[in-house]
Order: structure tokens, then sequence, then C-alpha cells
């Protein structure tokens, strides 16, 4: 999923996409708390004092409605808070990929009921303000704080701080999102409106059982609004996150991290297991053991972790060379004795070789 800026006519096209993809679960979700809401104003009508249909309108006989109305404001305040409070949840996990959670959705609306109605409150007054002076600023300030709920639901912001935060997104964007505004109201509030009233005064005709009135303008009521609120939560949901997007560039990892919840995985293109598995052919039962990981496979015994390796020593530094020994100087030559002197031959006297002495002969002249 990629969140990116739309144009005017990509919100309401996506918002419209989201609810028609969803309507079964959108409608039940709404109707959870519609449907309990309105028969109990119902029964607050019916049960008070003597009073008779005149035309649109009821007219008291007598007696006042007052104690009855201010019921009747109080318990549409609180459903209409609620009931908001649990589509936007719903509408947000859809547009995040997920199915919408009865359960779910319902917790999360109820924990911060309290501070959606305090912000209706302060929103409400103000506008009324502003009605007075001459329409304008009521209209600017209804434009400007439309986006108050998903600020609450999402950014816990609470009280000024969420209409000062929704003034800020809305700020540049006034004009665009007034357009998508009056498209969203008439298509699924007057629209409805119209057809409901058509409907209910077609059914009464000119019965003027008060019992009969009652019971068709609520169920008329109770149908349009169950048809058409998820829709507009849908629209005003998917211009919140444009304008954050266009804003402070919003990705889906901080739309995670504020709503709580992963978007899912995303499913294959065949949309079972095998898919794109050569020699896989869709429809065939997959062999024994598909799918499955080593751990379920009988006798499976996990790989064992690595042993440490050994510490690095650093290699011993080389013992340094040895010098050869000096060369040995060889020793002086020897002078050769002295020859003996002849003292014969320095007397005169012959040689033993001039008296006659024989020679040796040797071994063989022996």
């Amino acid at each position: 999923m990629q969140l990116r800026p739309l144009s005017i006519g990509e919100v309401l096209d996506v918002a419209f996409k989201l609810y028609f993809r969803n309507w079964a679960k959108f409608v039940g979700l709404v109707a959870v708390v519609i449907v309990p809401v309105n028969i109990i104003n119902g029964l607050v009508l019916s049960s008070a004092a003597d009073f008779a249909y005149n035309g649109n309108i009821y007219a008291t006989r007598g007696s006042s409605l007052t104690g009855s109305n201010i019921a009747i404001v109080v318990v549409t305040l609180i459903g209409a808070a609620l009931t908001v409070a649990v589509a936007f949840r719903a509408t947000t996990e859809a547009y995040m990929g997920h199915q919408p959670s009865v359960g779910e959705s319902v917790r999360f609306a109820l924990v911060r009921l309290p501070s959606v109605l305090w912000i209706y409150l302060l929103a409400g007054v103000a506008i009324t303000i502003g009605f007075f002076l001459l329409f304008i600023p009521a209209i600017y300030l209804s434009v400007s704080w439309c986006v108050i709920l998903p600020v609450l639901m999402v950014e816990g912001a609470k009280g000024r701080k969420a209409l000062g935060r929704s003034l800020s997104l809305v700020d540049t964007r006034w004009w665009q999102t007034f357009a998508i505004l009056l498209v969203l109201g008439v298509i699924v509030g007057l629209i409805p409106a119209i057809i409901g009233g058509l409907i209910s005064d077609a059914i009464v005709g000119s019965s003027s059982s008060v019992g009969t009135i009652v019971v068709v303008d609520e169920v008329v009521r109770t149908i349009v609004q169950v048809i058409s609120w998820p829709a507009l939560v849908a629209g005003v949901t998917v211009l919140y996150f444009d304008l954050r997007v266009r804003k402070e560039g919003l990705d889906v990892s901080m739309m995670i991290d504020q709503l709580g919840f992963a978007p899912p995985m995303a499913p294959s293109a065949a949309g079972a297991p095998g898919a794109g598995v050569p020699g896989y052919a869709a429809g065939s039962t997959p062999p024994p053991g598909f799918g499955q990981t080593p751990a379920d496979t009988p006798g499976y015994a996990p790989p064992q972790a690595p042993s440490a390796p050994p510490a690095f020593a650093p290699p011993a530094a080389p013992e340094a060379p040895v010098a050869p020994p000096p060369p040995v100087a060889p020793p002086p030559p020897v002078a050769p004795p002295p020859a003996a002197p002849d003292i014969g031959r320095d007397i005169g006297l012959p040689g033993s070789t001039d008296i006659g002495l024989p020679e040796d002969p040797g071994p063989r002249g022996r």
C-alpha cells in the first residue's frame, strides 16, 4: 500500500470504493449502535405527553415535550458520537487492508467516547455562535473542523488541541476540502434524506395515529442513517489521510505506529499455496509435507549454534637473526727449520757421496 496525494475526484473515488467493498460490514457495525438509539428515541417520543402529528411536525396538545426533547437530544448525541467513532475505526481498518471487527471497533470507540463528545460539544457551540454572525464564520469553521474526529482517534489530540490540529491540516486546502464535503453531503446526506422523507410520507399518508407515525419515521430514519453514515465517514477518513500525506509526508509505517496494527501480508498471485512452484498445477493436491517447516518434520532437531571461533592470537614476532661468528684468522705460516750446516763441506772434506760409501741397495738388493 502506497500513500500519495489525491485529487478531489480521487478522494471521492477511493472513499466510495472503500464503502462499496465493505458495505455489509459497515452497515452492520453502524446498525449495532444506531438501531438501539433510535428505538430508545421512539419509546421516549411515543411515551411523552399527549401530542398529535400536524403535517411535518409534532405539535403538543396541552403539555410540553421539553423533558422528552432533552432526553432525545442527549441520547441522539451519544449515539451519533459512538456511531461515527465505530465507523471511523472500521473504515481505517478497511483502508489498511484488514477486515473490520465489530468487537474491536466498538471497544476502540467506547474508550474514546468522552473525548469525542467533548470536542463535538466545543465545535457545536462555536459553530452555533457563527451562525448568528451572518453564517460565514459557521461555514468556515465547519469545513476547518471536519477532521477533528480522525485527529482525536489517530493522533490522540483532545479538546482545543484537536480543533487547532484540524484547522492547521485544512488551512491551505480549505476550498478543496469544501468541495469534497459538498459533494459528500449531497450524495450521502441530502439525497437519502429526501428519499426517506418521501417514503415516510407515502406510508403514513393521512394517518393521525401517533404510534404509526413514530414507528414509520424512526424506521425510515434508521435505514437512511445506516446506509449513509458509513459513506460519509469513509469520505472524511480518506480526506484526513490525504491532508496528512500532503502536509507531512505520511507513510504506512507512521499509520501503523499510530493505529496499532500492521498491514496484512500480501496474498500470492494465484491465492493458493504452491502458486509459482514449477510443476505444481493450480487446484492439484500438494505433495505430502508441502508447505511444512522443518520443525514440523518428525525427528527433526534444530541445528546447533556454531561454536565461537578461538580467540585470535597475533603471530609471534620472529627471532632476531644470530650474527655469524667472525672468521678465524689463519695461523701464520711456520718457517721451515734451517738446514743443518755441512761441516765437512765447510772444512773442505768430501761429502758422504764422495768417500765411497755404498748406497743402500734397498729391500730388493738385500
